[in-house]
């Protein structure tokens, strides 16, 4: 894949400076502005778009950006102050990270919290464990429904992947690969 040709750049709107990125896609075919977690504002401009007129783009769509930066900011807050836990099976639990001698990486669930064990010197965060546990629990699930549809509706697949996607729920790829969020 080619390196990103991305470019940072601020805006001053309603008084706020806004740093946003523009990268150049030759899949894109319009402007698309969008606003995330990790990158904050990212504007994806197509191939042989002159960058020159982004500022008037961004102008233009200040209230929605504003407000979308707003939200996240919000939510960011909102998520730093919170500790009520995560979601398993329809159900919220509390977590609780352990770090023990000589342990393996493990997750189980336990007297109304999911306890995320690892060894001590862990390279690796919890928050990565306990999404792996979450995959694997996802791909068993999964392939448990697949089996079940596939007998009544007789069709096939290659493989399944379970993707961190931001835009879709799931596809099935034209090698027939189911992949899901």
């Amino acid at each position: 894949m080619p390196p990103c040709e991305c470019r940072r750049s601020s805006i001053s709107l309603a008084g706020r400076e806004v740093t946003y990125t523009f990268r150049v896609s030759s899949r894109a075919k319009n402007v698309r502005l969008q606003v995330g977690v990790e990158n904050g504002l990212e504007i994806i401009i197509p191939r042989g778009f002159d960058p020159g007129g982004l500022e008037g783009i961004i102008r233009e769509k200040q209230h929605w950006v504003l407000d979308k930066l707003d939200y996240l900011s919000r939510m960011s807050f909102n998520r730093q102050q919170d500790n009520r836990g995560v979601l398993y099976q329809g159900r919220e639990y509390a977590v609780e990270n352990r770090l023990e001698k000589g342990a393996a990486y493990n997750v189980v669930v336990e007297n109304g919290k999911i306890i995320v064990t690892m060894p001590e010197g862990a390279k690796v965060n919890a928050v990565l464990v306990l999404e792996q546990w979450y995959r694997y629990l996802a791909r068993n699930l999964i392939h448990e429904r697949i089996g079940t549809l596939n007998q009544k509706l007789n069709r096939s697949f290659n493989r399944v992947f379970i993707k961190d996607q931001k835009t879709r729920w799931g596809s099935c790829s034209g090698r027939k690969n189911l992949n899901f969020n």
